[in-house]
């Protein structure tokens, strides 16, 4: 254009001609711009198309072209001589109208051009949607693909409720064909949901549209095999292009075998707490620190509190005294090397502070990577157990021992029988065959009283020996009666009295008046007060003294013979009234410590005394010290009435 302003000066050689025709064609090209500025703004979409500089093109050349033609027949044509503008135009109509072909072709080429870019264009673009058409088929395809076989029943809804689409596994679970269920309601589809349960399942749904909230639940439904299932049905909104809820979708979970499988784990469990619950072992657990992590609650029955208070605590921490240290060192290397370990015991003490014994067994627990995790095990209350073991020791012990006291009882019985026979027999040679010519009167009698007291001697023993034996034989029945307890003691006073005299003792008696009858057999208190004061007069030396004092007691009539005699040493005490155990000892002659040696008899007459009590009801104790003497309690019950009796 300014090129051409200068050819027109040249050739027309009217400078100012050609420049008005300029300013009015720059005044046009201005508004062609103006105007498809704001066609373009029109048009926004166009630009969003992608077709913006060929669309610019053609209309800039359809404006400028439009303009040059409109003020080309408007105003040089119409208008000639209006005003000097006019007259300039028209004196120029020849060349303006040359002008304006020339601005024509150059709007024409604008508006091919532009045509040319924008069919480029819209081929690249039409290139790119069929892209993405393909793009988005195969997305849709691979979609549709998992939509149909997903293991789970995928179902959506429209805003009223309408099936538009199952997947595969719903219709498979449930039996229907896909035709059957689109365009329904699920209360129209038969067979498919009680009304009770289409309702809920509406209002679920009104809710999801509603809101824009997810709801889940479980439910029993039955599939097309007859079998009932445990679903989870979520359902949640399906937004369209502008965000607002359109539809609802709805995801159903099979959980029938989870549940199955919860509801086992659940029972085991159960079954496990009841197990541990009535057994009468506990179970225990220990972690990697091997520091205690459970205990089932039958621990706090043994135990006596709650067991919790060692959680954390390892068994060492709570075990009692232990004198036995290897067998902890043992037990102890066991659990640092993670080795399985069985009927390792311990001590240990109660709520109410008194030792308890405990067997326990453990194994050693590993993760899936082979890492040491802790130990599991049971634990056992043997306490009673070793109560028991420990009686049944003590009793085997005794037993053992009574069965050597018998038996040395038996070999110095023998000694004891022999004594005795071999004087009668001697004696009764003598006298027999007159081996110191005729005797006389003195010396007969003197030989006939030994044979006399070895005989009475034997006769002691074998008695003794019966009476014991009847009793551990269950043979010796009691005759009971009323019988006043002083008379009884005078009786033995006064059978004890030759034998007191000859050793050259005292004996006193004490016996306050109105002392209540016993309920006895009177041969068997004799005999056993008989037994008691033989002894005390056997190991009182000559010049002490023997007292047997009776009196009265709550319920029962207290007797005691007591002697100033060598006394009895207290390692004796508890089984100086066991048979067989040897009864009479003195010391040798002159030292009071040294061992004691066998006298006469055995002691059967203490055992057999305290049988005789212990089968009337009471009780005999013995206090003794050495040097000092011996008495001997006898506590029998006092006789009563029948009618006294409560």
């Amino acid at each position: 254009m300014f090129l051409g302003g200068i050819m027109g000066t040249t050739l027309f050689g009217t400078s100012a001609t050609w420049d008005a025709l300029v300013a009015m064609e720059i005044l046009l090209i201005a508004v062609a711009v103006v105007g498809t500025a704001v066609t373009l703004r029109r048009f926004g979409e166009l630009r969003r198309a992608g077709a913006t500089l060929g669309v610019a093109l053609v209309l800039a050349g359809l404006w400028i072209g439009i303009l040059l033609y409109v003020a080309d027949l408007v105003i040089i044509k119409t208008r000639p001589g209006a005003n000097a503008l006019a007259e300039v135009l028209a004196a120029a109509a020849p060349l303006g109208s040359a002008a304006s072909w020339y601005v024509l072709i150059a709007s024409v080429a604008l508006v091919l051009a532009g045509l040319v870019a924008t069919v480029l264009r819209m081929v690249r673009q039409t290139t790119e949607l069929d892209r993405q058409r393909q793009a988005l088929e195969d997305s849709e395809s691979v979609l549709r693909s998992v939509f149909e076989n997903v293991p789970v029943g995928l179902l959506i809804k429209n805003e009223n409720h309408v099936v538009e689409r199952p997947n595969r596994t719903y219709t498979d679970w449930y039996g229907f064909d896909v035709d059957a269920m689109i365009g329904r309601r699920s209360d129209q589809i038969e067979d498919f949901q009680s009304p009770e349960e289409a309702t809920v399942m509406n209002e679920q749904e009104r809710h999801v549209l509603t809101t824009g909230n997810t709801l889940s639940r479980q439910v029993e439904r039955t599939f097309a095999d007859g079998e009932r299932r445990i679903l989870n049905i979520t359902k949640f909104p399906i937004h369209g292009p502008a965000g607002n809820i359109i539809k609802v979708g709805s995801v159903s979970v099979d959980l029938t075998e989870q549940v199955s499988a919860q509801r086992k784990l659940e029972e085991s469990e159960a079954r496990f707490r009841d197990f541990a619950e009535v057994a009468s072992d506990w179970l225990w657990e220990m972690d990697a620190d091997l520091r205690f992590s459970y205990f089932s609650r039958r621990t706090g029955d043994i135990i006596g509190f709650d067991p919790t208070v060692y959680l954390g605590r390892r068994r060492s921490d709570v075990a009692g005294e232990d004198t036995d240290q290897a067998k902890w060192r043992r037990h102890l290397d066991d659990l640092e090397n993670h080795r399985p370990f069985r009927d390792f015991e311990y001590q240990f003490m109660d709520g109410g502070g008194n030792p308890r014994s405990a067997r326990i067994s453990g194994k050693p627990l590993f993760t899936e990577d082979g890492r040491f995790a802790g130990y599991r095990g049971t634990g056992t209350d043997v306490t009673e157990e070793r109560r028991a073991q420990r009686a049944r020791d003590a009793a085997l012990r005794a037993a053992e021992e009574a069965n050597r006291a018998k038996s040395e009882f038996l070999a110095a019985m023998s000694h004891e029988l022999r004594t005795p026979l071999n004087a009668i027999l001697g004696f009764s040679d003598i006298l027999a065959n007159d081996y110191f010519g005729a005797p006389g009167a003195a010396k007969r009698r003197e030989y006939a009283s030994d044979i006399h007291a070895s005989a009475s001697h034997l006769l002691d023993l074998v008695n003794d020996l019966l009476d014991i034996s009847a009793i551990e034989a269950g043979r010796t029945a009691l005759s009971l009666a009323r019988e006043p307890i002083a008379g009884i003691i005078a009786d033995c006073a006064q059978t004890m009295t030759e034998v007191v005299r000859a050793k050259g003792v005292d004996l006193e008696t004490v016996v306050p008046g109105g002392l209540p009858p016993i309920l006895a057999d009177r041969r068997a208190i004799k005999q056993t007060l008989l037994n008691l004061l033989s002894n005390a007069v056997k190991f009182t030396e000559p010049g002490g003294r023997i007292a047997i004092m009776a009196e009265n007691g709550p319920g029962m009539v207290r007797i005691r013979v007591s002697d100033t005699g060598i006394g009895i040493p207290p390692e004796r005490l508890d089984d100086i009234t066991a048979a067989f155990a040897g009864g009479g000892q003195s010391p040798c002659a002159g030292d009071p410590q040294a061992p004691y040696t066998v006298e006469k008899g055995w002691g059967l007459g203490l055992a057999i005394s305290r049988s005789l009590v212990e089968m009337h009801g009471g009780a005999i104790t013995i206090d003794s010290r050495l040097g000092e003497g011996t008495t001997v309690t006898v506590d029998l019950p006092e006789y009563r009435a029948p009618a006294e009796v409560v």
